[in-house]
């Protein structure tokens, strides 16, 4: 009963997306120029490497708590769930010094336009911490999925699009045109997604709850076997378009 709202909310948040980036990217060429511009795919193409130890667990997270909700398994379900968030907590904690490095020694692996250097770390430093903050929320993100409310889902991602692209705009009209701006406008904007998210996490499943004791090794050896292929396809989908 699910499939006609679920389909079209797919449609429209598709819609949404497009209509912003049609718009969007034209206005902060203009705004700060084509080679400032030029770091902030360039950010995301560099936050996409840290995704690769994390991948494998937050890509099957959805579907072992769906099979643990639909069977009512209430002890199951709160075990994926918290092996999940507590192993993707483990692996961002493990990740966060290299990203930092990667942060502070921007400056020698990529050419930045002079007197950009200060700007250019707060764009990585905001898109990168969003990542992870965004990978660390997605065991919660997995309630609305697994009680087949897609439509909650989009409305949390299309919020994100529209607080990035407001903060972004209030901040180039009342301050001025730079890419500090946009990354954290892109770190703002994770964090209230992660509270959306959290949100629905509660609604849709009020029997889940965070405890630390929760976490299971075998079952985190399961998600990291499970997650295998996936790991090898994403680092190939790196590898062809980045």
């Amino acid at each position: 009963g699910r499939l006609a709202p679920n389909l079209a909310s797919n449609i429209a948040s598709f819609a949404v997306r497009i209509g912003i980036a049609l718009w969007f990217v034209p206005y902060l060429v203009r705004n700060l120029g084509a080679a400032a511009y030029g770091l902030i795919p360039l950010a995301v193409t560099f936050s996409n490497y840290p995704s690769i130890a994390t991948i494998a667990i937050s890509s099957v997270i959805s579907r072992d708590l769906i099979q643990s909700l639909a069977r009512k398994d209430q002890e199951s379900a709160n075990r994926v769930f918290n092996t999940a968030f507590f192993g993707l907590l483990g692996v961002i904690a493990a990740i966060a010094i290299p990203c930092l490095g990667l942060v502070l020694g921007i400056h020698s692996l990529i050419n930045l336009p002079a007197g950009m250097e200060a700007s250019a770390r707060w764009l990585f430093a905001g898109v990168l911490v969003g990542l992870l903050l965004s990978t660390l929320v997605s065991p919660f993100s997995a309630a609305p999925m697994a009680r087949h409310r897609q439509d909650h889902f989009n409305l949390v991602a299309v919020l994100e699009i529209i607080t990035r692209v407001a903060l972004v705009l209030a901040a180039f009209s009342l301050v001025g045109s730079d890419l500090k701006y946009v990354g954290l406008a892109t770190l703002i904007a994770a964090m209230v997604a992660a509270a959306g998210y959290w949100i629905l996490w509660k609604i849709h499943t009020p029997e889940l709850s965070i405890s630390r004791q929760e976490f299971c090794p075998g079952l985190f050896r399961d998600f990291i076997t499970t997650g295998t292929w996936v790991v090898i396809g994403h680092c190939g989908w790196l590898l062809l378009l980045s």
